[in-house]
């Protein structure tokens, strides 16, 4: 009897030694690609770089408090051009070599403007930047879509198969701008032209701003006038309004078929 017990102790030990030997062949198979993994991830800091950034909201602010601060938009320049933070800078990333836009900045600090979700491209990009010792940088986390959601101001270049800016639009008539101008009516008359077309003749009154130095010279503008701006034609002019749209200028009307239809009914240009 006591053999025979000792025969299944010795039996029940064998498969226990076995059972045990089959559950740490299993635990090295599942936890060797986890331990790897570990291992990768560990090193993988190495190769990363920390990308500083800021939010959208605490961006507006520092614009709002008038603090020292720089917008670089290094998206491609055609992106920049459709739409872009008022104010920022075009500095396509792809075009970039000495860096001059940040390291001649006056002390201010600089927030950049990228794709939001290219993070590597973003990472490679403040790589570049900390090589040329250039450290007082941060992106604005979530791009331009972000700006937009936080209520940020932007200006677009204008579509006109655009519905949302034909009604950022308003036109006035030849004739209406006449009567206007004849009764003295307070207002203010733009002229989006070169300056060489400008001298050439120009609506009585009118003052010369071209159409691509609108948004930085937007402070000689009346925030509280009602505002009418011609062009050499209505495309021109269809941009130039859309433009003052998205400025806040909304008592902004823009003459309808441009100067040539002012020349159509013989109106007086002066010089």
């Amino acid at each position: 009897m006591i053999n025979k017990i000792k025969k299944i102790r010795k039996e029940d030990a064998a498969f226990l030694f076995g059972f045990i030997l089959i559950v740490i062949v299993v635990l090295a198979t599942f936890l060797r690609p986890e331990m790897k993994k570990k291992e990768a991830t560990t090193a993988e800091p190495e190769n990363q770089i920390a990308l500083p950034v800021i939010s959208a909201k605490e961006a507006q602010l520092k614009i709002k408090n008038k603090e020292n601060i720089k917008i670089v938009d290094i998206r491609a320049e055609i992106d920049y051009k459709n739409e872009h933070i008022v104010d920022s800078i075009s500095a396509p990333a792809e075009k970039f070599g000495k860096f001059d836009i940040f390291t001649n900045n006056n002390g201010n600090n600089v927030y950049i403007l990228s794709y939001s979700g290219n993070e590597k491209f973003n990472e490679q990009f403040a790589r570049k930047l900390r090589e040329n010792n250039i450290g007082n940088f941060s992106f604005i986390s979530g791009g331009l879509d972000e700006w937009k959601n936080s209520n940020g101001q932007t200006i677009s270049y204008g579509n006109p198969n655009l519905f949302t800016d034909q009604s950022k639009v308003n036109f006035i008539s030849p004739d209406d701008l006449k009567n206007i101008i004849d009764n003295n009516y307070p207002c203010f008359i733009l002229d989006i032209r070169s300056r060489e077309l400008f001298s050439q003749g120009r609506i009585k009154n009118a003052v010369n701003i071209p159409l691509d130095e609108i948004e930085k010279r937007r402070q000689e503008i009346p925030l509280f006038k009602e505002i009418f701006l011609y062009g050499e034609n209505e495309t021109e002019e269809f941009y130039a309004g859309v433009r003052f749209f998205d400025l806040g200028f909304f008592a902004t009307r823009i003459l309808d078929g441009g100067l040539d239809s002012w020349r159509k009914k013989n109106f007086e240009l002066v010089k």
